[in-house]
């Protein structure tokens, strides 16, 4: 993935298999204790669509929940690539990559930082910042 840091995001996002392209306008960041949720949604209180994933390093196993309005994405999975940069938030999870969704999201200089400490926080060393994708 790092070889392609060089190449269109789009374009690259169109040759991946199960990978699911959401455009969300909103992010909202939360954090308490142990507890963090990253959502994606179109308008602030809109229910739908949304992507939000939460952790809570509580438990034992660091599966996170992920929650959207395509049914088929919800549940609890390990996450194990999060690939950020400025406009695209793309989430591999589930055994294998079974997952992949990539979200196009509106963010302020200061939300894209909060975004970007707060996945640090979430995904360790899973997290890769500023490339393509």
């Amino acid at each position: 993935m790092l070889a392609l840091r060089n190449e269109n995001c789009t374009t690259y996002l169109k040759h991946m298999e199960n990978v699911e392209l959401i455009n969300l306008n909103n992010i909202c960041i939360s954090v308490e204790g142990d507890y963090f949720q990253i959502s994606f949604q179109n308008t602030e209180g809109e229910q739908e669509p949304y992507f939000l994933v939460q952790c809570d390093f509580e438990t034992p196993d660091a599966r996170c929940y992920i929650e959207s309005d395509r049914e088929h994405l919800i549940g609890h999975y390990h996450v194990n690539q999060v690939t950020i940069n400025n406009g695209t938030f793309l989430i591999q999870y589930g055994e294998r990559n079974k997952y992949g969704v990539a979200i196009k999201y509106s963010a302020t200089e200061l939300q894209q930082m909060h975004l970007e400490k707060v996945s640090k926080q979430m995904f360790y060393k899973r997290v890769l910042i500023g490339y393509e994708c």
